[in-house]
């Protein structure tokens, strides 16, 4: 008897877990088992009753709104399958099953309800991070995007406004505008140098682009200028060209006139400007990719920016105060920051790095500074000697060299393709070792075609240029030599135009011992 109770047993539970039916079939005959009777706590009492009998679950009720808690037990399986799963607004039910199991079971939020609401705090929160790193990032590119492209889209006016003061109005229009406008009319700081001159210019067109920024060509009064554009946070170089461009006595016919500085604010952007003299010919880089040239023209182009460089190396005293100018070294002397002038002369541009002998670098990395296709040998080599002025000028002086050799490349009837200095021996852009290898170990220069050899003014062109490069800085010819060679050279080729040309730019003693032409041995019929 036991043993048929305990097989009775077994089947029973087996048939309840897997079916969850209390009854089970053996040979065709089905057998009822008595579903179990669970006691559950009642409260409040249940008809006088602390105990309620079910053959389903106990259960704890509780209202969130009014806090009610209720104790007790469904009647039947059925009851407690439907409520027990249900979710019903502002009610907790929680059903167990077993005697007595409701007397502590306590009532809590469901942890699907708890996990649910955490989500949703997750997503927002997510939601809410999203939106503002979208809106700022936004914000960046918009701003980014207005500081670019101001001069495009914001700064272009139908009309220029005229000048405030009536009588500067005047007289930039009865012909004394270089006198009120750029720097240096031949004696001391200008007379006007306005920092609100930025309101009377409108930028047209973007012409160049550079490390400092953008070139722009701009309309000042009905004239064209050019503008350049410096970011806020390269304000250390618009003043240093400024103060260069400001120094007494700087103008010249062969230096690109200056007309002003100034700071433009436009909405949130704010940009430093130089304002100078616009060439439509472009830099001497361009025009001797487009253009052929004579000889004539060769030397008229050459003589023209040697005046520029002189003028810059020059130091002028006349008595005391402001009638003096110092020695000024360009250091960044190459074909694209020489411009050509309506009237085929050059004029020397760009004097971002230029320094003067009155406030001289000293600091290693500050002397590694120019295109490192034109640097000396000495600037490669780092045996530049700072604290002679004199150095500086060398250092303008090779590199012209490499110009003058650029020039006579495109001269008829010995044209060339124009190609830029060590073109066949570094990369398009160089690394600072590519060049000293070439140029300080190597001993390099730009080729020297033979043929040259046989014309009287080429040769001598020759040696200038080996004049101008060689190795050792001392042994340099000044730039005031060259240029004087140049206008011998242009004089014996179109006579009386070379004296105009010699009139546009002041005479200076050469007070150098250095060789004129290099070691030229060319045989000249004209006077040098």
């Amino acid at each position: 008897m036991e043993d048929l109770k305990f097989v009775m047993l077994i089947v029973y539970t087996a048939v309840v877990c897997i079916t969850g039916s209390h009854s089970y079939t053996i040979k065709n005959e089905t057998y009822e088992v008595a579903e179990p009777i669970y006691m559950c706590a009642c409260d409040p009492p249940c008809h006088g009753s602390t105990v309620c009998t079910t053959p389903g679950k106990c259960y704890a009720h509780k209202n969130k709104l009014s806090g009610l808690l209720v104790r007790s037990c469904f009647t039947t399986m059925e009851q407690s399958g439907l409520n027990c799963h249900s979710k019903i607004t502002n009610h907790i039910i929680m059903c167990c099953e077993g005697h007595m199991c409701n007397l502590n079971l306590i009532v809590e939020q469901p942890d699907a309800d708890k996990d649910s609401l955490l989500l949703v705090v997750i997503v927002t929160a997510c939601v809410v991070v999203t939106v503002v790193v979208l809106t700022l990032a936004t914000v960046y590119l918009i701003h980014r995007h207005v500081c670019q492209r101001t001069a495009d889209s914001l700064l272009l006016t139908p009309e220029l406004k005229l000048l405030d003061d009536d009588s500067v109005y005047r007289s930039f229009h009865d012909g004394s505008r270089q006198d009120q406008w750029s720097s240096g009319s031949g004696s001391g700081q200008p007379t006007l140098v306005p920092r609100t001159v930025g309101k009377q210019v409108t930028l047209i067109e973007r012409i160049g682009k550079g490390r400092f920024g953008e070139v722009w060509r701009g309309k000042l009064l009905d004239d064209d200028v050019a503008v350049k554009t410096f970011s806020s946070l390269d304000e250390v170089s618009w003043k240093q060209e400024t103060d260069i461009y400001n120094t007494g006595m700087l103008h010249h016919e062969n230096i690109l006139g200056y007309y002003a500085s100034d700071t433009v604010g436009i909405l949130s952007c704010t940009q430093n400007w130089l304002i100078l003299q616009y060439h439509r010919n472009g830099s001497l880089y361009d025009y001797l990719q487009s253009s052929d040239i004579d000889m004539e023209e060769m030397l008229l182009l050459a003589h023209s920016a040697a005046a520029g460089l002189t003028h810059l190396h020059t130091e002028i005293k006349e008595g005391t105060g402001k009638h003096e100018k110092p020695e000024i070294a360009h250091r960044d002397i190459k074909s694209k920051n020489i411009l050509v002038k309506d009237n085929g002369q050059c004029c020397i541009g760009d004097l971002g790095h230029a320094i003067s002998s009155l406030k001289r670098e000293t600091e290693p990395e500050k002397l590694l500074v120019g295109t490192k296709r034109y640097m000396a040998p000495e600037v490669l080599a780092e045996t530049l000697k700072p604290e002679f002025f004199e150095a500086f000028k060398c250092v303008d002086v090779y590199a012209f060299g490499l110009v003058l050799w650029e020039i006579a490349k495109r001269a008829q009837p010995y044209a060339e393709e124009y190609r830029i200095p060590f073109w066949d021996l570094v990369p398009a852009d160089p690394s600072f070792e590519d060049m000293k290898k070439v140029v300080v170990l190597e001993q390099q220069r730009p080729p020297i075609p033979n043929r040259w050899s046989q014309d009287p003014v080429m040769c001598h062109m020759s040696g200038l240029m080996s004049g101008c490069w060689t190795q050792n800085p001392k042994n340099r010819v000044t730039i005031l030599r060259v240029k004087k060679n140049l206008y011998s050279l242009l004089e014996y080729i179109s006579g009386s135009h070379a004296e105009k040309m010699e009139k546009l730019s002041p005479r200076f003693v050469d007070g150098s011992s250095r060789s004129s032409s290099g070691n030229s041995s060319c045989h000249f019929s004209g006077h040098l």
